[in-house]
Formats: structure tokens, sequence, C-alpha cells
């Protein structure tokens, strides 16, 4: 019994969370391509100068955090905490007041999976602490 209620479970998650995905792989061509640029730019240092430090790439005007975090694509998501909350504080209830009503926009669905995913995430790290005590 418990499987068949997972797999619906999975289901559902997998039908609610991919549908309406194919904006997730349109990319920004023109900012993929500064981007490249600037990366390029980047190696043809590091390969010229040996023995780079990052002090020496802050030096000669190279910005390391702009490369490792300013990616320039936004996901087009807006995260409602009101969603969350209810995926990670009560999921049963979330899933009938959320996910499957046809009114909740697309944004705080997703919200409310991440919710159901991080109550996972923090139960399967915390339940073996918990009944470590019991056995």
């Amino acid at each position: 019994m418990k499987k068949v209620v997972l797999f619906i479970f999975m289901s559902l998650f997998t039908v609610t969370l991919f549908a309406g995905s194919d904006e997730l792989f349109n990319l920004d061509e023109a900012a993929l391509e500064v981007q490249f640029q600037e990366l390029t730019t980047l190696e043809n240092f590091v390969l010229t100068n040996n023995n780079v430090t990052a002090i020496d790439l802050s030096d000669n005007g190279f910005d390391m955090a702009g490369f490792a975090f300013n990616t320039n694509m936004n996901s087009g998501m807006e995260f409602m905490w009101e969603g969350f909350l209810w995926g990670f504080l009560c999921c049963p209830v979330g899933f009938f007041v959320i996910a499957i009503d046809d009114d909740e926009s697309k944004d705080n669905k997703m919200s409310f999976w991440i919710g159901v995913g991080a109550s996972v995430v923090l139960s399967a790290i915390t339940s073996p602490i918990y009944y470590a005590g019991y056995y």
C-alpha cells in the first residue's frame, strides 16, 4: 500500500514540477556570449601568467565574485512563502490547498514543492538522530 501511495505522490509531483517547463530552456544568447568572452579573457590571463593568485586577479581588474556568482540568468520564478510553508509545515493539507488548486499561481505551487523537498531532507537528516535514542 505504501508503494502505491508513494507512486501516486511522485507522479503528481513530477506532473506539477515539469508542467510548462519549456521556458526553463530558453537562453539569452547575447548574455551568454558576453559571459563566454569574459571567461576567455580570464583564461588567457591565467594561461600567460604562471602561479596566478586570487589577489593577482583582483589587482588586474578581474572580479572573481562576479565570475562565480553573477550569471545574469533569471529562472523567472518568484519564491512564495505561503506555498513553501504549506509544503514544509503541513504537506498533506497543503497538497489540497496549494498543489491541486487551479487558482494558485505556478510560483506558489513550485514553492510548495520546494517546501515539501526541504521537509523531506530535514526529516531524513534528523530522523536517524531521533530514533537512535530508542534503539
